[in-house]
Formats: structure tokens, C-alpha cells, sequence
């Protein structure tokens, strides 16, 4: 299925409420974690460098306290990932949003000669993979398990201490504490993920649609979903909320002469039959 205009993914998100979502500008399919891509996790990769999550980590945990004033607790490895993945650091977490809007935002603002997509996943339906109704705690066995196991040297004591019997092989959904305003302004909300292992990902374990479902950005209805969504503040400024991005969105809006046109027009006819 296709969404060609911003009323389109409103009818999606309007059906389904408790759905969260997530949008790429090109047609990956893949919803793989950025530090579980060919980019840090190819084979070739791999075999020169077996423990680049563990240095990701650690150097960001070592660093991090001299450059930005409020850090986690150092035991509290979830709240970590959350700060790295803010300020993108490769991490095991894979963003989404509750909000349609901004998914799909995220799926028209860039690559304008390729389709993109937008993921449409219900959480709760994951996480009963688990054994887990509803959403983990961030103290959740589970979610302390997956969040440490890039520094974890006995897997087996840590097994034992956290009291399971057999590791977490599958994506967790969960809800993050929005610390920034960015998180708030994207609505921001989280999948973690074990190490990659056959049959064992989102796409794979998630196969009825009912629950998980791609749909086509076509790359000819880009730029007019990008005005739809600026039209409705949804924006760089309003989702960022920084200098940066605010002077993005001035960029775009003033590249086009049109934008810079006084005069006001006529109201449309709501009435009239389409």
C-alpha cells in the first residue's frame, strides 16, 4: 500500500491508535539498529574488530561526563544508550515515534529520486513474543539484560544474578524517559535489540501484517507531503528544536520565491463535491 499525501498516513494512524512508527527516505527494509549494519557489523568488519559496540560504549561512557553536564548513573547502561543514541552514537536502539506525522516526515525530507517508507508496528505484540504484556520497565530483567550485554564478561553469572534462565533473543519495545525536548517534540519511543541472529529480527518474527507493515512513499509525492507537513508545523524547528535546524527549515522555505509572495488567497470551497 501507498501514501501519497499527508491525509493518507492520517487514515493509518487514525485506524490504529496504539501503533508506533518509523520512516526511512529510501526503501531499505530492514529495521536492524545502526550498530547491527553492514557499516560496523559486515563479516569483514567483524573479523578485525570483534567488540565495536563494547568500545562505542565504553569510549562514550569514558568521554561523555567531561562534555555534556548531566550523564547517567554509570550502572544504568539503558539510560546510556538512550544519551548515545540522542547524539547519534551507533547503538542496539532503533528510534520510532507515536506520531504518524513525524515518521513520515522523516521518510520525505531527504533522497527526493527515491521512494522511501514508512513502518507501521504494534508493540505490544512484540513484546508478547517475550512473554511480556504491555511494556518493560527500564528495570525489567530482560531490558537490564540486553541494555549490558555489550560489556557483560560472564554471561552466565549475569544470567543468574538477574534470575533467567536463557538470554533475550528477541527486539524489546519499550518506553524511554524523555530527558530532551527533542524526545518530546518526536514522541520518541524505543526497540532494543539483542545480536543479530537467524530469524530472530523485527521483519522475521513480526510476519502478519496486523502487526507489522511497510508502506511506499512514492518518490513523485515527496516534495508535496513535505509542504503538507511544513503547512502543519510539522518541521526541522518544531522536531529538533534547535538554531540548526531552525535554519533548515528557513533555507527551504526561502529557496522558492513563491514562498516570499505577499498577498493573501481566496478560501476554498469545502463544500464543493470532489
Amino acid at each position: 500500500m501507498k501514501i501519497c499525501k499527508v491525509g493518507d498516513a492520517v487514515k493509518v494512524g487514525k485506524s490504529f491508535k496504539y501503533n508506533w512508527y518509523r520512516g526511512h527516505s529510501s526503501t531499505y527494509n530492514n529495521l536492524q539498529p545502526r550498530i547491527f549494519r553492514e557499516e560496523f557489523y559486515s563479516q569483514g568488519h567483524r573479523s578485525y574488530s570483534s567488540d565495536t559496540e563494547f568500545q562505542f560504549v565504553y569510549d562514550f561512557k569514558r568521554i561523555g561526563p567531561s562534555l555534556h553536564a548531566e550523564v547517567p548513573d554509570s550502572d544504568n547502561n539503558l539510560e546510556w544508550l538512550i544519551l548515545m543514541q540522542h547524539f547519534g552514537t551507533p547503538t542496539r536502539l532503533l528510534d520510532w515515534s507515536e506520531s504518524i506525522l513525524v515518521a513520515l516526515f522523516f521518510a520525505v525530507i531527504d533522497k527526493p529520486a527515491e521512494d522511501g517508507e514508512l513502518w507501521s508496528i504494534y508493540p505490544q505484540e512484540l513484546n508478547k513474543l517475550s512473554g511480556i504484556d504491555g511494556y518493560p520497565q527500564q528495570n525489567h530483567k530482560y531490558l537490564k539484560f540486553l541494555a549490558d550485554d555489550s560489556l557483560i564478561e560472564n554471561r552466565a553469572k549475569f544470567k543468574k544474578d538477574l534470575g533467567i534462565a536463557e538470554a533475550p533473543n528477541l527486539p524489546l519495545a519499550f518506553y524511554p524517559t524523555l530527558k530532551f525536548s527533542r524526545m518530546n517534540a518526536q514522541q520518541s519511543v524505543f526497540t532494543i535489540h539483542p545480536e543479530p541472529s537467524e530469524g530472530k529480527n523485527i521483519i522475521s518474527i513480526l510476519t502478519n501484517e496486523k502487526y507489522l507493515y511497510r508502506y511506499i512513499i512514492p518518490k513523485e509525492t515527496k516534495s508535496n507531503i513535505l509542504e503538507e507537513l511544513n503547512c502543519l508545523g510539522v518541521c526541522y524547528r518544531t522536531l529538533f528544536m534547535d538554531l540548526d535546524n531552525l535554519s533548515k527549515d528557513l533555507i527551504n522555505k526561502y529557496k522558492n520565491p513563491a514562498w516570499s509572495c505577499w498577498g493573501q488567497p481566496d478560501h476554498p470551497n469545502f463544500n464543493s463535491v470532489l
